[in-house]
């Protein structure tokens, strides 16, 4: 497998020095995930199988099965590489290359991946001219997404990596599963082979907003696990599970908030959080920057600094509810977990 700029396939488009990106949000409530499995035939005659799992434009991850596995995935700020020898940290290049393979995400969510999408004509394809949605990779150069004469049924994608010749994706075999038209047949024509994506499974419906984890496995990487005890803090609010966050916590952290330092006990915690799950119901909490994350050299100690945004239903008279803050997470390695030691918190002025 390369992973170049001259790569195979979609990875040309995606896996590129990357553009300024136009806005970060991710919401850890999310419930949508589109999972896919698919075997994979080469023009130059190679054979392989693939699974993906996607959450949203960062969380996302496919596996290379071809003797061994190789997994490459975007994790919030992280691109990540595992194979049978361990996973290792990655950028912008396996960030690129995991998304890039989304193909029934990038159909159903285009405008949700891409930046800038808006309705364009007269898109070269195979050989003619057509209309379509067009707008900016989150890894630089243009998508479009090509419309048919069926709304329902894009003809396919077309990517124009920069420094790379056009990359066309025809979309066919198209069934209806679940209310909706998914093709099952993709074939990706680089310019120098033809990849051919027979799908054996397509899985568009709404789980845990912690499966991505599940399927993604362990990675083992410190500042990965780090990024995902912060997502699974938001995701327990949004399920509404007290339990589950004092069992993220150490048994005592420091709590530095508008102007006051506690100390907070694990069963404290699981107080407060109980009474506040009784009255709020989180219906979105969103990573609205990039979180930024360090580990200590001896690997036992970090921080994650996050700005956020959360939303829903009081449940007492049925108002919703707003609210942005930006912390510090600070995060503790304990028999080999990571787990919240304390935080700093604060909201913009009002």
């Amino acid at each position: 497998m390369r992973l170049a700029c001259a790569a195979a396939a979609i990875s040309v488009y995606l896996s590129c020095p990357p553009a300024i990106a136009a806005g970060y949000a991710d919401d850890a409530c999310a419930t949508r995930l589109i999972e896919t499995a698919a075997d994979v035939s080469v023009s130059n005659g190679r054979r392989y199988a693939t699974r993906t799992v996607y959450r949203s434009k960062h969380e996302a991850a496919i596996d290379f099965i071809d003797g061994g596995t190789t997994t490459l995935a975007v994790e919030g700020p992280f691109g990540w590489t595992r194979n049978d020898s361990g996973a290792t940290p990655g950028g912008e290049q396996e960030k690129g290359f995991a998304l890039g393979h989304q193909f029934h995400a990038l159909l159903l969510h285009f405008d949700d991946i891409i930046d800038d999408a808006h309705h364009a004509d007269a898109i070269a394809f195979r050989g003619g001219l057509a209309g379509g949605r067009s707008g900016v990779s989150p890894y630089g150069g243009t998508a479009h997404l090509i419309l048919g004469p069926e709304p329902e049924r894009p003809l396919g994608m077309k990517f124009e990596p920069p420094g790379h010749g056009p990359v066309e994706i025809v979309f066919s075999d198209w069934r209806r599963r679940g209310g909706r038209d998914l093709p099952w047949l993709v074939t990706i024509h680089d310019g120098d082979d033809v990849y051919t994506y027979k799908y054996s499974s397509i899985s568009v419906r709404e789980r845990s907003p912690l499966r991505f984890y599940e399927e993604a496995g362990d990675t083992g990487l410190d500042a990965v696990d780090i990024y995902r005890l912060h997502r699974r803090i938001l995701a327990a609010h949004c399920l509404g599970d007290a339990e589950m966050m004092a069992r993220l916590m150490t048994p005592e952290g420091i709590v530095a908030n508008r102007g006051e330092l506690l100390l907070s006990t694990r069963n404290e915690l699981l107080s407060n959080m109980t009474g506040l799950f009784e009255r709020l119901d989180y219906r979105s909490y969103e990573d609205t920057a990039a979180p930024l994350v360090e580990v200590s050299p001896a690997g036992d100690f970090g921080w994650i600094g996050v700005k956020v945004r959360a939303s829903g239903i009081e449940k007492t008279n049925g108002e919703p509810f707003r609210s942005e803050w930006a912390w510090i997470l600070l995060a503790r390695k304990i028999d080999g977990e990571w787990l919240g030691a304390g935080n700093a918190s604060n909201q913009p002025p009002t």
